[in-house]
Parts: C-alpha cells; sequence; structure tokens
C-alpha cells in the first residue's frame, strides 16, 4: 500500500469490507479506535474492546515511531504481536479521524518465513490500497469547490460531486445514472457536443468548451466544460469538470455591445467634428477675407476707432478658426489608427524642434538636448507633437530678464522613460500645476500670450493614449519643469 504522505478524514467504514487486516490508533492516548473484521479475526476478537486487552494493535512497538508520522512520513515495521505465532509487517501511514484525532493507519500482514507477504495477502494488500485512493477520491469530490462529474462511453453519469450538482440545480447524487442529456437545453445540443468533445478526449486530448446549458428549473446557463479521458473509456471513464459563468459570459456581452456602441458613438462624433468645423471655419475664413477686404479698401475714409474695430474682428475671426482646428485636433488624439512602434525620442524631438525653428530663432532660445538612447513605444506623430508642444510652451513663456535656456533630459525608472522638459522662464504658481492640463485653462491675458488654452490639454490626452503620465515640478530656483513618463519600447515593437 503507498503510504499516506499527508493527513486526511478517512470514512471507516468504506474500509470495513476489505479482506486485509486493517486498524487504526489514536495517537495521543494510544488505544485502538476501530479494526476492520480481518484484522479481528486475525487476534481472535469478536470486538474492539476485547482485542483492545490482546495487544494484537502493536502500539508498544509502533509507539517510538510517531514523530515520523507527524512529520507526514508513512513507514514500514516488522513486529511480534500477542496470540500471533509469527511476526506482522505493519503498513503505517498518517491520517486525521473525523472528529478531528490525530491517528495512524496501520496494515498487517503476516510475514512468511522467506520474508514475504503470501501471494494471497498482496492481493487483499492492493485491494486496501485502492479502497484508501477511492476514499481519497470520494473526498476530494465532495470538499472541492468545481464541479467534476465521470461519465461512461455511453455518456450516462456515473459520479457527480456536489458542486457539479449545484451548476445545474439539483443533487449530485440524483444525477448517477442519468444521461448527460438531461443538462443540455436539447438533444440537438447534447449530439452537437459530443460530436466536437470525443474525438478530441478519444484522441488523448483535453476538451474544452464554453457551452450553453439548462439548469434543472429550466434556465439557460453558460457551462466552462473541460473533459479528459481517464483510464479506460470502459472502465473508468471521462472527468468533466463544470463551472458555471453565465455573469462573465452576460458581463463580457454587455461590455461588447457598450464597446460597440462607444466606438459607433465614437464614428458619430468624429465625424460631427470634421463637418462642424469644415461649416463653421468656411463662414469664418469669409468674415476674416471681407473684413481685410474692408480695412484695405477704406482704410483712408475710416477713422483710428474704425480701424481698430475692423483689427479686433479679423483678430476674432483667425482665434476661432486656431480654436476649431486645435478641437478637432483634441479629438482625434488616439483616434488614427497608426501602429505603436519603437520611437526614439532624439528623432522626434529632432523634428519638433524644426518645426519650432522659427520661434527658437526669434526668441534668442538655447536649447540643450541630453536625451541619450531613450526609446518609447509611441506613435511617431503624436509624440512629436507632445513635445513640440511642450518645449513650444518653453519658448513662448519665456522672461523677458534673462535669456531663454530650455534643457531637454531623458532617465530610464521601472519600465518607463521619464522624459523631462525644463526651462528658466516664468514658471507657474504650484497652486495651478493640475489646472493648466483642462482644456480652455489660461493663466494669462490674450494680449500677453496667445494660444487657445487647449495646448496642453492635447498634451496629457496624448501621454494618456500610450499608457503614461505627465506632470509639473517646480524649476530648480526659475521657471518649471515639465515631467512625462512613457513605457519604454520592448524588444518586440
Amino acid at each position: 500500500m503507498t503510504p499516506i504522505k499527508q493527513a486526511c478524514s478517512v470514512h471507516l467504514a468504506t474500509l470495513e469490507r476489505l479482506r486485509t487486516p486493517l486498524w487504526v490508533i489514536e495517537v495521543e492516548r494510544g488505544c485502538l479506535r476501530w479494526a476492520n473484521a480481518a484484522a479481528l479475526r486475525q487476534w481472535g476478537a469478536d470486538t474492539v474492546e476485547s482485542a483492545r486487552a490482546k495487544d494484537g494493535a502493536a502500539w508498544p512497538a509502533l509507539r517510538p515511531h510517531v514523530d515520523r508520522l507527524r512529520q507526514g512520513d508513512g513507514f514500514s515495521l516488522r513486529v511480534t504481536t500477542a496470540g500471533q505465532a509469527s511476526p506482522t509487517d505493519c503498513e503505517v501511514s498518517a491520517l486525521t479521524l473525523e472528529d478531528g484525532a490525530a491517528a495512524m493507519l496501520v496494515e498487517g500482514r503476516v510475514a512468511r518465513d522467506d520474508g514475504t507477504a503470501p501471494a494471497g495477502k498482496r492481493r487483499f494488500l492492493d485491494t486496501a490500497g485502492e479502497g484508501i485512493a477511492a476514499t481519497r477520491l470520494e473526498a476530494i469530490l465532495a470538499n472541492t469547490p468545481v464541479g467534476l462529474a465521470i461519465l461512461g462511453a455511453d455518456r450516462v453519469i456515473r459520479l457527480a460531486n456536489k458542486a457539479f450538482g449545484a451548476v445545474f440545480g439539483i443533487k449530485g447524487a440524483d444525477l448517477v445514472g442519468c444521461s448527460a442529456a438531461v443538462l443540455y437545453g436539447s438533444d440537438t445540443l447534447f449530439r452537437e457536443l459530443g460530436q466536437r468533445a470525443y474525438p478530441v478526449i478519444l484522441g488523448g486530448g483535453t476538451f474544452h468548451e464554453e457551452v450553453l446549458m439548462r439548469r434543472q428549473d429550466g434556465c439557460d446557463i453558460w457551462c466552462s466544460l473541460t473533459a479528459r479521458l481517464v483510464g479506460d473509456l470502459t472502465d473508468e471513464g471521462v472527468v468533466w469538470a463544470a463551472i458555471d459563468v453565465t455573469d462573465r459570459v452576460r458581463n463580457e456581452t454587455m461590455l461588447a455591445g457598450a464597446r460597440d456602441e462607444l466606438e459607433r458613438s465614437n464614428a458619430e462624433l468624429e465625424q460631427f467634428a470634421y463637418v462642424a468645423s469644415h461649416d463653421l471655419r468656411q463662414p469664418l475664413r469669409l468674415i476674416s477675407s471681407y473684413v481685410t477686404l474692408l480695412g484695405r479698401g477704406y482704410a483712408d475714409k475710416l477713422d483710428d476707432d474704425a480701424r481698430q474695430y475692423i483689427h479686433f474682428a479679423r483678430d476674432g475671426a483667425e482665434r476661432m478658426d486656431r480654436l476649431i482646428v486645435d478641437l478637432l485636433d483634441y479629438s482625434r488624439i488616439g483616434r488614427r489608427e497608426r501602429a505603436m512602434e519603437a520611437v526614439r525620442i532624439a528623432d522626434v524631438l529632432g523634428e519638433a524642434l524644426l518645426n519650432l525653428e522659427i520661434a527658437i530663432e526669434e526668441s534668442g532660445a538655447s536649447i540643450r538636448c541630453d536625451e541619450g538612447s531613450a526609446c518609447v513605444r509611441g506613435d511617431r506623430v503624436e509624440l512629436v507633437r507632445l513635445l513640440q508642444n511642450i518645449v513650444g510652451n518653453a519658448v513662448k513663456y519665456r522672461s523677458p530678464e534673462r535669456s531663454p535656456v530650455v534643457q531637454v533630459s531623458a532617465a530610464q525608472e521601472a519600465g518607463d522613460w521619464v522624459i523631462s522638459v525644463a526651462d528658466n522662464g516664468i514658471g507657474i504658481d504650484p497652486a495651478f500645476f493640475e489646472r493648466v492640463f483642462g482644456i480652455f485653462q489660461r493663466l494669462h491675458a490674450r494680449d500677453q500670450y496667445d494660444g487657445t488654452g487647449i495646448g496642453l490639454a492635447i498634451c496629457r490626452k496624448i501621454v494618456e493614449h500610450h499608457g503614461g503620465r505627465i506632470w509639473l515640478e517646480p524649476g530648480p530656483g526659475q521657471g518649471c519643469v515639465f515631467r512625462i513618463a512613457l513605457p519604454a519600447a520592448s524588444a518586440t515593437d
């Protein structure tokens, strides 16, 4: 018998029918707790009470080995017991009785002169091992939270645990002897599943599928079924595991529907934004054109107030046009069908600085770059826009008291590249570090600094689309520092 390496609850009644002598000794008290009929016959006793007086249980010889049991080890030992002419070979295993008491299960066999067990006894021991294995299997099936059932070649349920029955709203024991067809909504579903599953199972593979089935109360449920052949189909059968995944499937269906609806809504929104921007910009361009013509054609006939009014009208139309363009750009971030790829920060920074060449030259700004080998996973076009906005702001919001200096650097931190853009400009009050990333948020009057108040909102949206984050910190003495954390590119990008 294979020793039981770990404590388990044993139903002793299951072992009663075995023909090999088996008995149980409680470790704490050293007393015989149970013995089957074969053991009692071997000791010449009628009851467990009378057997205790005969010392047939060999407790004195077994006592010194209790520590081995506590460590989870089974062992073999030859002992001589009262009333026995020949010694008894004992196989000892640890177990826990149903009342929680620690005990040892002893399998006793009369030794032959040559030290081996009789052939008949060997078979008894095999039977005992099978009985204990069956008991352990019953305990596992009873306590596992996963629904388990064993089906024969005819797809009749031979065994089903409590969890399996609970999935279908019926006691597991009541399913034994029933065709598995009772678990399906129709004979067609039952037949088609068999056609899909059994070629895989009989080929030695594991079948897995989520299937629509039916509970005893008539409700349809989604079950995750997994099946595999154990031993021979005729002798042992197919083990099926069933898990009710109805809630997950329902949630996934709702989520898929919501995602489809969101995609449709976004597509409509993008189309609306495009049409609206086109329809709004056209009259604005017309207004701007006619106001410009009015100023040119009647400049000598208008007084200073009229010319100023014309300037205000043209400036307002141009600002509205820029605002519409920026709003359209904001709505499109993350919606372009461009694949993410490995992007070197040096490359996108170089392109951004090229786009800012005139502004940098006019301001006399000094741009210092130390981006090193930084490489991130991203959309190249959006990243150019990101750095162009950040560096452009550093140049725009320069201090009149000193020459503008912008320092761009990068450092790797925990799987991200953190890009820093530091300037010596007018700076930002820490109270507004979060507010500046909001849409239409301006900290300065338009006559001081031009802009629509969307630039940094676009930056945040680009960074979030890349799975990163952006934040502000005070500069070392002057200006401020923008920090941008972006996922580093992997070897597969």
